[in-house]
């Protein structure tokens, strides 16, 4: 049954000439900017319109839809969606209506009209605004160091990932853009939302500049080194077409965004997480104005970040003090702005001046030949100087750089002028995407679009633009930064008053720490004579270059001092693990310089932490060394296990060392693997000394989880009493019983 959205206008418009049908629909309440799109008809028969129709699932034109993400929710809703389309369409005479695009997800299509098919959608029930269908132009008008990406982008580039440049086409032909036919190995998919073909092909150079910016393969060409990103793959979304200039109508905006949700995820190995688009126009004062301006393309960008896209689209180049161009305030968007990315001078050169609008509060207008009527001139400029064109407002998101980059350009050669907010937007996209690739590679996870911005806002280096009144200042994008931001978090433990009762009251505790990655261990130490009684380990946060940090604390109500940098050997480490028995303590982690072989790597200290020795096990030839586990407890001396991790899908063992003692001296030979009855994977893997039991002495137990594709299965080895060395596997660990 068709929805009735109880504010949606009933007022109608009643047959009659055209002049009369036109006069009754300047103020009607269901169109935005009557004016706009009336004006066609005084040169025409027809205009172009985007229709909003009534949206059961969201209360407000900026709501987000929250079950958006579930796939039979998303299923019903696109059944939703071309039901109200057709419920709508079919009520309009044929002769009245052509309809150019029929939205996936937002209740709305757009469609070239006669005034009487404008009228009948005005009376149709269902409607609830009615849009000009807008022409934006493309932005037009070096910043990887600007932005702190040039070592960051050495670890962390957008691999795993993909960029989707909503813009003018891709040339994919580029050697650095793939270099090949349609899709290749970088612009891996895309479309023409704007001529409604397959064929993304770049033909006015814009959106070929701004992949190069955001996800150009690396190298080096005159002063171009790649993207920012430039591991990330490119799917190249054309919107603009030829025959208004390779601009792009609103309609075809909402089409492009849509179809990057609809084909996310085309390669589930290189997903869309993010959305570049330096297209915009108009004079927008708030947030509110911008999302009521268009609800389809408002909705579209709430569907594509509940999808887990960020979109990163420039404010313009109008010179604004207190606005942006549209869609780049819409409240799902990242706005950006641009600043200089160096001193290049006098800009405009000298013999040229800059066009911004009159709605500027800066700029001249006298003997000024813009066609906007008003000129500019930045006569000196300086890294981070905001750059006069530039629209910005205090609800904008980031700045990025600009002019006069040099990036890659139609025919595959490169252009050295490139910039405006247009270079500013992808800069700022290739930089989420390598922030991404981070939070991926160092947590398993992607982040959230509004994660994503919240990290660029609050780590990047603040900038004012003067020209504003007030003075807006808003952060421009620091990725070196951003990432450190992302692998720290405060260290934080916590232990039980006391065991002996049944409420037990936990106190938290700080070490002051905010440097910590992963890898934690903990152990406690009754026997320390110098009352160090916890013990903490684990991996800071150093670049590529990642430290693994002991900790002790005095007592349980003591304070925590942090006393070891474990750094003789710089790399990637996953793991730590700690243990303590009086004043001798046992720090084990593994440690590769890259991301292959790995090996064992210890410190061990016998006076509680106040000198320490560092011991290494190498990895075998082609098999690496990793989850070490490590236990000192009772006075029979120390032991660790840990694995040989053999390649992909061979049989990994478990090893064994121990020593009798607590003092320096030489540790055993490895022992037989532990489970030399598994025929799988082997890890994570623990061992515990066990205290005496029934008379018996000591023994060592040993955990493991031995898996494969398919399934996993706990083991539990122990050592036979008395004799420091496993006996082999036995029986399966029921962990219910």
């Amino acid at each position: 049954a068709p929805y009735v959205h109880p504010v949606i206008s009933k007022v109608r418009v009643e047959p009659g000439s055209q002049e009369e049908m036109i006069e009754a629909m300047e103020t009607h309440p269901k169109l935005k900017a009557a004016p706009l799109i009336l004006d066609d008809f005084s040169t025409g028969d027809t205009t172009r319109v985007i229709v909003n129709l009534a949206d059961p699932g969201r209360d407000s034109v900026s709501a987000v839809r929250q079950d958006f993400n579930n796939p039979a929710a998303r299923a019903t809703l696109t059944t939703d969606v071309a039901s109200a389309q057709d419920r709508v369409i079919n009520a309009v005479n044929t002769k009245d209506i052509q309809i150019t695009n029929r939205f996936i997800y937002v209740f709305g299509f757009s469609a070239e009209v006669t005034v009487e098919g404008l009228a009948a959608l005005i009376n149709h029930p269902e409607v609830a605004t009615i849009n000009e269908d807008g022409i934006r132009h493309p932005h037009l008008a070096q910043g990887i160091p600007l932005i702190n990406a040039s070592t960051v982008r050495s670890s962390y580039n957008g691999q795993g990932m993909s960029i989707a440049i909503c813009d003018t086409g891709v040339d994919y032909t580029h050697p650095r853009l793939g270099g090949g036919g349609f899709p290749n190995t970088k612009v891996i998919g895309g479309t023409d939302t704007g001529e409604n073909d397959a064929d993304p092909m770049d033909e006015q150079g814009h959106g070929t500049s701004c992949a190069g910016i955001a996800a150009g393969n690396l190298g080096t060409s005159g002063d171009y080194i790649g993207g920012v990103a430039y591991n990330a793959k490119i799917y190249a979304v054309k919107m603009s077409r030829t025959d208004i200039d390779h601009s792009a109508y609103d309609s075809d905006m909402v089409q492009a965004w849509e179809w990057c949700v609809t084909h996310q995820n085309d390669n589930v190995n290189y997903p869309i997480k993010i959305i570049s688009t330096s297209f915009g126009g108009g004079y927008y004062t708030s947030e509110a104005s911008c999302d009521s301006y268009n609800a389809s393309m408002t909705t579209a960008a709430a569907n594509a970040k509940a999808a887990g896209m960020t979109l990163f689209v420039s404010t313009g180049n109008d010179g604004f003090c207190d606005g942006t161009g549209w869609p780049g305030g819409i409240s799902h968007v990242v706005g950006v702005g641009a600043v200089y990315d160096a001193n290049i001078g006098r800009h405009p050169e000298t013999g040229f001046v800059g066009c911004i609008s009159l709605n500027s509060c800066v700029g001249f207008t006298a003997g000024c030949g813009c066609s906007s009527g008003n000129c500019y001139i930045d006569y000196t400029t300086a890294a981070d100087q905001v750059t006069t064109y530039s629209s910005s407002a205090s609800f904008m998101e980031l700045f990025g750089p600009s002019n006069d980059t040099y990036t890659t350009a139609l025919g595959g050669g490169f252009r050295d002028d490139f910039g405006g907010t247009s270079a500013a937007c992808p800069y700022a996209a290739g930089a989420a995407a390598a922030l991404q690739s981070a939070a991926k590679g160092e947590t398993g996870s992607f982040l959230t679009p509004a994660q994503v911005q919240s990290i660029l806002e609050s780590t990047g280096d603040s900038i004012t633009d003067p020209k504003a009144s007030p003075a807006v200042t808003k952060p421009r994008v620091n990725l070196g930064k951003a990432v450190d931001a992302l692998v720290s978090d405060n260290l934080l433990f916590f232990w039980a008053h006391s065991i002996h009762t049944t409420s037990p009251v936990w106190t938290e505790v700080s070490t002051g720490e905010s440097n910590a990655k992963c890898g934690l261990s903990s152990t406690w130490n009754p026997n320390s004579p110098t009352f160090w009684v916890i013990w903490l380990s684990y991996i800071a946060s150093q670049g590529s270059s990642e430290q693994v940090k002991a900790v002790r604390i005095h007592g349980f109500t003591g304070f925590p001092e942090i006393i070891q940098t474990n750094s003789n050997y710089t790399g990637w480490k996953e793991t730590t693990s700690i243990s303590a028995y009086a004043d001798t303590v046992i720090c084990a982690y593994e440690q590769a310089v890259s991301r292959s072989d790995y090996g064992i790597r210890y410190d061990v200290s016998y006076n509680a932490g106040s000198s320490w020795n560092y011991g290494t096990w190498d990895p075998d030839p082609g098999n690496d060394l990793k989850f070490p586990s490590v236990t000192c407890r009772g006075g029979q001396g120390s032991a660790i296990t840990y694995i040989e991790a053999t390649p992909y899908g061979s049989f990994d063992h478990v090893w064994f060392r121990y020593r009798d003692h607590y003092s320096s001296g030489m540790w055993s030979a490895e022992v037989a693997q532990i489970n030399d009855k598994d025929v799988g994977n082997a890890y994570p893997v623990y061992i515990q000394w066990f205290p005496p039991l029934r008379g018996k002495t000591y023994a060592y137990g040993v955990t493991y989880l031995s898996w494969d594709e398919a399934s996993g299965v706990p083991y539990f080895d122990r050592s036979d009493g008395g004799v420091p060395y496993p006996v082999g596997a036995i029986d399966l660990l029921l962990l219910d019983e």
